[in-house]
């Protein structure tokens, strides 16, 4: 025995394989089967799925960079798209992305079209007596208008008497008719169709989010300036029904592993958005 032990360990020395596990002591060998840490395994998917072995995610695929098109292939893409992705990948299932206007994806999460409504929708209260959501991203509301700003708009006091355009179904609609007296708002299915009306000069300014804002000016520089960024933050959630209990627990372990591992902050990073803004909790 003693020479067996001997010859093992010169085998190890120069480098040669032998059964696996080896060149280990007899505690690492008792290990050898068990599972990967958390930041590797498979996690427990929630049980209640619309379709076997798939996570459905409802999203208006016109709100980057959250969620839309890829121009070059259009796929779906965006930060919501990709974590999405990351967390049906932690449950080992397949992902399908629904797309619909945006004042369609309550309604269809809660008719069960999809198992989640994931497309940059603040959390708000109302919102929370029907569904439940965890946030998951800081963000703040914006007004953008043409480079130069020629309105001469820097509140939203100054939309007054103005046009203002903006995707139905939202809550910058709700903020527009908060401002008196009230500005001529128009009012598109996608957000891309509003951000349109500043190039042709048809609206005055868009009120729409940060992160559209900083997306813009990647893709079209030069063409549209922020002139008003409103004070009070505001979250993004993933929104599933309330009384799933068990997606809440599934999804608030993913989200946190995925945060733990660096996963959601290169996403982030991909698609521009500080990861400090994260909300992961």
């Amino acid at each position: 025995m003693r020479k067996w032990r001997l010859l093992v360990a010169v085998l190890c020395v120069l480098g040669l394989s032998l059964a696996a596990g080896a060149c280990g002591d007899d505690e690492e060998d008792s290990d050898a089967g068990a599972a990967p840490n958390e930041a590797g395994a498979r996690l427990e998917p929630p049980r209640d799925l619309i379709k076997e072995g798939t996570l459905v995610q409802c999203a208006d695929l016109s709100f980057p960079p959250m969620t839309f098109e890829d121009p070059q292939t259009s796929a779906p893409t965006g930060f919501d798209v990709d974590a999405a992705k990351a967390v049906a990948e932690a449950w080992g299932l397949e992902h399908e992305v629904q797309n619909m206007p945006f004042d369609g994806i309550l309604p269809a999460l809660s008719s069960g079209r999809c198992d989640l409504a994931w497309t940059g929708i603040f959390v708000t209260p109302e919102r929370l007596k029907t569904f439940s959501a965890i946030p998951y991203l800081e963000t703040a509301q914006v007004i953008i208008v043409p480079e130069g700003n020629p309105a001469g708009i820097s509140s939203p006091d100054d939309l007054s008497g103005k046009t203002a355009a903006t995707q139905s179904g939202t809550e910058y609609v709700k903020s527009l008719r908060e401002i008196e007296p009230r500005p001529n708002i128009q009012t598109y299915p996608k957000m891309t169709d509003a951000i349109q009306q500043l190039v042709i000069r048809r609206a005055d300014a868009v009120v729409t989010q940060d992160t559209e804002a900083a997306y813009r000016s990647t893709q079209q520089p030069g063409a549209f300036e922020v002139a008003y960024t409103y004070a009070d933050a505001v979250e993004f959630g993933v929104y599933f029904g309330k009384s799933s209990a068990d997606m809440d627990a599934a999804l608030t372990k993913a989200l946190r592993s995925l945060d733990e591992d660096g996963t959601l902050a290169e996403i982030a990073e991909q698609y521009e958005l500080p990861a400090e803004n994260l909300l992961i909790r």
